[in-house]
C-alpha cells in the first residue's frame, strides 16, 4: 500500500512538472504591431497552437495569412528532445524542437539536413506573451531576424 502512495505521489509530481514545464502550450495570436521582420515581409495574420500529442509529443499548428494574401497551414507533431521531425506540408523540411527551460525553448528548421533558420521562443513570466526570435541567412548571406510577439488567447 505505501508504495502505491509513494507511486501516486510521484505520478502527481510529474504531471504537476509537466504542466509546468509546457508554459507554451495553447493558442497565440501573433500581435503584427508588436513584432519586427527583417528576413521577410510581416504577415498580415498569424495563429500558433501548441496543443499535447499521443506520446508526449506536441502538435505544433501555425495558420498565418502571408504578406501577399496567401493562407499557409504549417504542422508538426514532436517531442523537444532535439531531432528532426519531417513537416508534411513542407516537403524536405523538419523542425527540431529543445526545450531549455520551463518557459524556453529552441527550434531548428533544416531543408534536405541544412540548417535554414534557428527560432528561440520565450514565454513570459505571467505566461500572457510569446517571443519568437527567429536569425536565418538570406540569399546574400547576410544574417537577418524575424521577432514575432504572440499573445496567448484566453
Amino acid at each position: 500500500m505505501r508504495s502505491v502512495i509513494v507511486l501516486m505521489v510521484l505520478l502527481a509530481s510529474a504531471a504537476a512538472a509537466q504542466t509546468k514545464a509546457d508554459s507554451w502550450i495553447g493558442t497565440w495570436t501573433l500581435n503584427v504591431q508588436k513584432s519586427t521582420y527583417g528576413a521577410s515581409p510581416a504577415p498580415k495574420s498569424g495563429v500558433s497552437r501548441l496543443v499535447p500529442a499521443d506520446g508526449g509529443r506536441t502538435r505544433v499548428t501555425q495558420d498565418q495569412v502571408t504578406a501577399d494574401g496567401t493562407k499557409r497551414h504549417i504542422e508538426a507533431v514532436a517531442l523537444f528532445d532535439g531531432k528532426d521531425y519531417d513537416v508534411p506540408a513542407l516537403p524536405g523540411v523538419t523542425y527540431a524542437f529543445t526545450r531549455v527551460n520551463d518557459s524556453i525553448y529552441v527550434l531548428i528548421a533544416k531543408e534536405k539536413g541544412v540548417v535554414t533558420s534557428t527560432t528561440l521562443t520565450v514565454v513570459s513570466p505571467d505566461g500572457n506573451t510569446r517571443t519568437s526570435t527567429t536569425t536565418a541567412v538570406d540569399a546574400q548571406g547576410k544574417t537577418v531576424a524575424n521577432i514575432a510577439v504572440y499573445d496567448r488567447q484566453r
